[in-house]
Parts: structure tokens; sequence; C-alpha cells
């Protein structure tokens, strides 16, 4: 059983804002009967991950050049089996644009998401250059997609490109309407594994 420090019983309180996603604060108190009980306290914290919301009559030229490349790439995604197609743009330091688009494969673990085709594309051509954009855009059949979001291993990725050159960098998610946008690619994936994880 968990409940709070009165005994009433635990709710979960998960919220959102325009700007941010929370997880509230709690004290939880927990009993565990395996023949004795045994209690202990976890304290949960909060966590905040900010971005915000562009309209589209209000995007700039570099946001409108980089559309205009996602969806190029997306167009040309390589996408028989799910029909998802999705394209990615990077903006690197130099001002060269790098673009990619999902590669999918009949044997599915095979492919590769566009974010990473375009990732691993800028790290071999282009290997001294940090990121400073990556924007996306998906289109599904052809319907524009309003929101995508990188999947789990693309968020690895992502966080090792800014930790190899020491430099967070931009995510532009861009639907029909709007764009989400995070200003700093680490929020995509909290207590993130890294190199500093691993033995000198």
């Amino acid at each position: 059983m968990l409940s709070d420090r009165s005994g009433a019983p635990l709710k979960k309180d998960v919220f959102s804002t325009p700007n941010a996603i929370k997880l509230s604060n709690s004290n939880i108190r927990a009993t565990i009967t395996f023949g004795y009980k045994f209690w202990f306290s976890i304290t949960m914290h909060t966590l905040s991950i900010p971005y915000e919301r562009i309209q589209r009559k209000d995007f700039d030229a570099t946001l409108l050049r980089l559309e205009e490349a996602a969806v190029e790439a997306a167009r040309n995604a390589y996408a028989p089996y799910s029909r998802f197609r999705v394209g990615a743009a990077l903006l690197l330091s130099n001002g060269v644009v790098v673009v990619g688009s999902n590669q999918e494969n009949a044997a599915y673990p095979s492919g590769l998401c566009a974010e990473r085709t375009a990732l691993f594309a800028a790290g071999a051509q282009y290997p001294n250059e940090a990121v400073e954009i990556l924007l996306l855009v998906a289109f599904s059949e052809e319907d524009r997609v309003e929101s995508i979001t990188p999947c789990g291993a693309c968020r690895q990725v992502l966080m090792e490109t800014s930790s190899r050159h020491q430099k967070p960098f931009k995510v532009i998610m861009v639907g029909k309407e709007q764009a989400l946008v995070l200003h700093d690619n680490r929020g995509l994936l909290p207590f993130a594994f890294d190199g500093s994880d691993l033995p000198e």
C-alpha cells in the first residue's frame, strides 16, 4: 500500500503547463509484508522540461529554410513498410545544412531514423562542426504530422552529439501550424547515460 504522511492513499499527480512538463513533489510511505513489516520513505522531486511553441506566422527565415530542407528529405525517405516519412535538417556551426530521412529495412531493426541518418552524416563529413539546430518534420501517408518527437535511441545520439562538441543545441519539431522548440537537446533525455559513466 502506498500512502502519504497522513495515511491517505497516494494519488499520482502529473500535470502540464504551457511552458513545462512537471511531476509534483510527494512524500511516499510504503509497507511491504513478507512475514515482517519494513518501512521506508521515498521523496519524489520535481522535473521541469522547458519548451516553447511558435506559431507558423512567427517562423523566422532560418526556421523556414530548415523546414523546407527537412520536408524535401522526408519526401525522399525510404519507408515502404510504415509509410511514415520523417525528415531531419541540421544547421552546423559552419552554416552548412545536412539532411537525413528514415531508411527502413525488411529486417526492421536494420533501418535507421532520420535524426541519426543526419547526425551520422554530419559527423562523418564535418567531424569538427557542432550542431546548432536540429529540425524535424514527418508525414503519415501524405498527411503532415502535427507533432513529431525523436525516439529513445535518437535522443541518446543527440545527447552524445552535444557531449562530443561540448555544446547543447536547439531541437525544433515542426507541425502544420506550429513548432515545438527545446533550446537544449539534453531536455529530451533527463538522467542520460554518457561517457562519464564509462571507465577511463
